[in-house]
């Protein structure tokens, strides 16, 4: 899908948004001289864990946006997905369950138990492997951090593009709090949601959140059958248990369980034909001749032991978390002769324990060193392809990939010099993937049931090196460089399996954060350059993944993002991010063709020049709270908005997704130490019909759609 004249609106609004995300900037930085006196010059600092340690935010020699959850709230942020409004360089995608973030274009379109995001996601501290678990309610929510670039050193394999940690509130020891909120929207949606936590006793402390979202009605209809589709329907129950034994001890145990149920309905891409041909579709229908179905049901448990020895501090963490899932992907067309119903029940489990020892802080030289292990268990039970009008009654594929994996690391810090400090780190990984397959034919190919297995081990050394210095008004420059990687594995859907190739991210950056004006004025920049080898791409061969390997890419960016406080009563945050990237060499890219009647035939050709997928040249976002004082309370005014470039949805940059922006707002009476709370707020209000993921297949190039328009009232009352 192509647009004739994308290349003028791109560079028109790549001129608007170099002047907006020059001057917005620029606009901050004078207001707030005048607003300075009637400001609190003593703004609390932000307090984010990009290098394992609480550290100001603006010390950190990484970029990072961080979210409190008064942002959160005051923009609406229910769901991780909705993160990007508010954060340049983050692309957040799902393919039915499965969420794909995506940071400075690195990440992944693969949709797999068994496939990791190289944008890790954690939450508590713990790592959340399974891509159905990062599409995540945002309840009781304390702060959300976004670290962007490669994490390798301190985080792992899985941390190649960036890491996105969730923390959640602790309960009180000193009194019991809690809350309750409710809200309806339209597509007859109703959320609920309940807290309360404080002192079990002198020493304990606990709370419980209890969180449902039920979506009555679905954004769009399958023509076909009358079935609703894209809708969802989730359920949480979360609860997080603190004894402190002694003053040098804090022991955490969390436990957590996740239900959701839905149907995810995907589309013939714009401007393409399914084998089968199709319907004439508006909105979010589908016109399939097969029920869709997606569900998820995941829990884990957690127990953190902090133990301070002396001037160390010791961390144990151990985690265990397991889910199941259904996903239902027909293809796209409305022939019954032409469909290929893909029936998809998967498992994942996963074990880790780190083990982790700090120095104090404050003193010339701090450093952290750790080791971490993790064991999971995922696949197929099993994938069911079923196309009688294709002549295939069944196959059956039963599929279990094992990870083994075991890391050393260090890193540490020192002054070298007044104000001048000297970053270091090292991490060392092995990963052993097994697998083993089970396949069963339809009697009619005449195959007979057969098994595949196999084992490979990865090894890798990744590293981290930053020099940073911080001037007397705490202006912060830095220069950093980092190695990532992401595992290899099997593609367990294919008969007999392949593998694919780890990739490696080399990542070199500049930054400066600055905090002038009495901290009325944050303006955090950076410019980066990533040398990206064995990039992990997919493929769909009659509707099931293959990931292979396309040579080498390069992405090169700038980003500007801040906050100013222009008055004691008027707040906005900011953000714009810049990219550009290409493959430098992809000789055996998939190029398609679309094939007359339908569908698409694809040959082996050269991607070198062409722009990675699902990644926008360019974001830009602004949102401001106003607050005006009344007799009674008082009334918040929010608004925000966010433009994205587009991106295409193939290698072969023959599916593009336009520009498109995403406007939202929030109304809110206020009580007396906000005790109520009475919102009216609205999402996408400019009613945008944009792709929450685009990919190109053979018998139907697909395109799954983001919310529609969404709007509605809530209310919350604290005690």
């Amino acid at each position: 899908m192509t647009y004739s004249n994308g290349g003028a609106r791109r560079r028109e609004w790549m001129r608007n948004v170099v002047v907006a995300g020059l001057s917005l900037p620029t606009l901050a930085w004078a207001l707030p001289v005048h607003a300075a006196d009637e400001v609190n010059a003593d703004s609390s600092d932000i307090i984010v864990t990009a290098q394992r340690r609480n550290e100001n935010l603006q010390r950190v020699p990484v970029a990072i946006t961080a979210l409190p959850a008064s942002k959160l709230n005051s923009a609406n942020i229910v769901s991780t997905q909705d993160l990007p409004v508010l954060t340049p360089s983050l692309n957040f995608m799902n393919v039915g369950k499965f969420g794909q973030p995506r940071i400075r274009g690195i990440g992944t379109t693969a949709d797999a138990p068994t496939v990791e995001n190289p944008v890790a996601t954690y939450v508590d501290g713990i790592y959340y492997a399974n891509q159905g678990s990062v599409i995540l309610s945002l309840p009781n929510v304390e702060q959300i951090e976004v670290d962007k670039g490669p994490q390798g050193t301190l985080f792992g394999r899985n941390a190649t593009g960036g890491l996105i940690q969730i923390k959640t509130k602790d309960p009180s020891f000193t009194t019991v709090v809690g809350s309750l909120g409710a809200s309806y929207e339209n597509y007859d949606t109703f959320t609920g949601s309940a807290y309360v936590g404080g002192p079990v006793s002198s020493n304990i402390a606990a709370d419980i959140v209890l969180y449902v979202r039920h979506q009555g009605e679905g954004y769009g209809k399958n023509v076909l059958t009358g079935q609703e589709i894209n809708k969802t329907n989730t359920y949480i129950a979360r609860s997080k248990w603190i004894f402190t034994p002694s003053d040098t001890t804090k022991i955490t145990l969390i436990g957590d369980y996740l239900r959701v149920r839905g149907a995810s309905g995907q589309s013939p891409a714009p401007g393409t034909t399914p084998q089968g041909g199709t319907v004439p579709l508006s909105g979010q229908d589908i016109a399939i001749p097969a029920p869709s179905k997606n569900s998820i049901s995941q829990g884990g448990v957690s127990l953190r032991i902090e133990q301070e020895i002396g001037d160390l501090s010791f961390l144990s963490t151990t985690a265990y978390r397991k889910a199941k899932g259904i996903d239902y992907f027909p293809n796209v067309g409305k022939d019954p002769n032409f469909l290929l119903n893909v029936q998809l029940f998967d498992f994942a489990e996963q074990a880790s324990q780190e083990f982790q020892l700090q120095s104090g802080t404050g003193g010339k030289l701090e450093w952290t060193v750790g080791a971490f292990l993790y064991y999971a268990d995922g696949g197929w039970n099993p994938i069911h392809l079923f196309g009688p009008g294709l002549g295939i009654n069944y196959i059956f594929e039963y599929t279990d990939q094992k990870t083994y994996s075991g890391a050393v690391y260090g890193q540490a810090t020192y002054e070298i010099a007044d104000a001048t400090h000297l970053t270091l780190g090292l991490r060392y990984t092995v990963d052993q993937r097994k697998w083993h397959i089970l396949a069963t034919f339809d009697p009619a190919f005449g195959i007979p049931d057969a098994t595949d297995h196999g084992n490979r081990t990865y090894k890798k050394l990744t590293w981290r090196a930053a020099l940073d210095h911080r001037f007397d008004d705490g202006t912060l420059i830095y220069a950093s460089a980092n190695r990532g990687f992401k595992s290899g594995g099997w593609n367990d859907f294919l008969f007999p399996a392949t593998d694919y190739k780890p990739e490696q991210l080399d990542a070199y950056e500049v930054g400066v954060k600055a905090e002038p004006f009495g901290k009325a004025l944050r303006l955090n920049l950076a410019a980066f350059y990533y040398d990206y080898k064995n990039v992990q791409v997919n493929r769909y061969i009659n509707g099931v993944l293959l990931i292979y390997n396309g040579a080498a890419a390069r992405v090169y960016g700038l980003e500007a993002e801040g906050s100013a406080r222009l008055s004691s009563r008027f707040n906005i945050d900011f953000g714009l991010s810049i990219l550009d990237d290409k493959y430098t060499s992809f000789p055996n890219a998939d190029i398609g063709t679309p094939t007359p009647g339908g569908g698409t035939t694809f040959t082996s050709g050269s991607a070198k020049g062409n722009r990675l997928t699902h990644t926008p040249d360019w974001t830009a976002n602004i949102s401001g709270t106003y607050t005006i004082p009344l007799s009674s309370g008082s009334l918040e005014l929010n608004a925000n908005y966010m433009h994205s470039d587009g991106f295409y949805g193939s290698v072969d940059n023959r599916l593009r997704q336009k520009p498109y922006d995403l406007v939202g707002g929030q109304i809110s009476w206020v009580s007396e130490e906000d005790v109520w709370r009475i919102s009216a707020f609205g999402r996408n209000l400019a009613k945008e019909h944009y792709a929450a993921t685009l990919y190109a297949q053979g018998n139907g190039d697909i395109v799954q759609y983001a919310p529609p328009r969404t709007y509605g009232v809530k209310v919350d009352y604290k005690f």
